[in-house]
């Protein structure tokens, strides 16, 4: 199954409105300011895992985008 299938799926279940919740927040808000969008959209049309690995390593190396995993996380461990 492709990604953006799985992204479908997975908004659009039950654990959905809280994703966008974190997603919504205002570190989600933040984060996505500092990402460039163009790159990752770019990136995963090609499937090109290595460059999206990098982007996302940059990301999660700043204190937003470790704040922002560990929401997802917690989001997705009490979904389950």
């Amino acid at each position: 199954m492709k990604w953006e299938e799985q992204a479908k799926q997975l908004m659009n279940g039950t654990m959905g409105d809280s994703l966008r919740s974190v997603i919504d927040s205002e570190t989600g808000r933040n984060l996505a300011k500092a990402f460039n969008g163009q790159a990752v959209e770019q990136a995963a049309k090609e499937g090109d895992t290595k460059a999206l690995s990098v982007l996302l390593k940059q990301v999660l190396e700043t204190p937003e985008g470790k704040r922002f995993a560990e929401q997802i996380q917690r989001t997705v461990n009490n979904g389950q």
